[in-house]
């Protein structure tokens, strides 16, 4: 007979051993039937202070890069500021970082809850530009001006194809 060991694939101690040694551990999910994949971090926020980082809809190699690339920024001391343009992370296009919702983190972080054994720190979702150079929610805001509607966009996570925003958001944002 199985014991409930066999199906957990996650130890503990190897990613409490990486955030000592490195800052931080790295999750990375495989896609499944109703979620892309996603990455995030453990370890910026006890190490360094610094808000976690989840990223959606790419591989989770690559996904997993472009986390430790943000660790490698906070690491050397720079702070990710939200809603700023980043054009240091892909060979073209944009990138902005948003919070995430608290509402969200259980959804998305439970191994860094179950680590930090609290759900109380703050995270942020590294987004990137479309081939246009227009964000996720851009879209669907010149949608609803289209329609005249100008209050906020109420959904805890908006789905872009692959791309989820765990952030409620402003019409007036660009």
């Amino acid at each position: 007979m199985s014991s409930e060991n066999d199906y957990n694939c996650r130890d503990n101690n190897k990613i409490i051993a990486s955030i000592e040694k490195r800052g931080l551990a790295v999750i990375m999910l495989d896609a499944t039937d109703y979620l892309p994949s996603f990455a995030y971090s453990i370890g910026l926020w006890r190490t360094f202070q610094h808000p976690e980082i989840i990223c959606f809809g790419l591989t989770t190699k690559t996904l997993g890069q472009l986390t430790n690339d943000v660790a490698d920024l906070v690491r050397n001391g720079h702070t990710i500021e939200i809603n700023r343009d980043y054009d240091n992370f892909f060979e073209k296009g944009r990138v902005q970082f948003v919070p995430v919702d608290k509402r969200n983190l259980s959804d998305y972080f439970g191994t860094a809850m179950d680590i930090y054994d609290t759900h109380d720190f703050p995270a942020l979702q590294f987004v990137w530009a479309d081939r246009n150079d227009k964000f996720p929610w851009k879209k669907i805001l010149q949608m609803n001006s289209a329609t005249g509607n100008h209050c906020w966009i109420g959904m805890r996570a908006l789905n872009f194809g692959k791309l989820r925003i765990l952030r409620y958001l402003p019409q007036n944002n660009g």
